[in-house]
């Protein structure tokens, strides 16, 4: 990912995203992101929240039994614009 930009699109396919999200469309295993988008607020709470789940991973947030992997090895800053471009992705 180049340093100066940043590309959701880029994010979610260097990380596997799409095995289980997709944009619009539901998936069978979870929810898509305008779903997710949809479901959270823009507030420092939903930011502080998604960033947990997505940096140590999460189980039956959607789907019993479900688990979102943790993704220990991405920068911090690479997470928080990936929520602000997802949490502002639903209008």
């Amino acid at each position: 990912m180049n340093k100066l930009i940043f590309s959701p699109i880029k994010f979610i396919k260097k990380y596997n995203c799409y095995f289980c999200h997709n944009i619009k469309k539901n998936k069978k295993i979870l929810p898509n992101f305008y779903f997710i988008s949809k479901l959270y607020k823009k507030n420092y709470k939903t930011k502080k929240y998604l960033f947990k789940k997505i940096k140590y991973g999460s189980k039956n947030i959607f789907k019993k039994n479900i688990l979102m992997p943790s993704f220990l090895n991405i920068k911090k800053k690479y997470i928080y614009y990936f929520i602000k471009w997802l949490i502002s992705f639903y209008k």
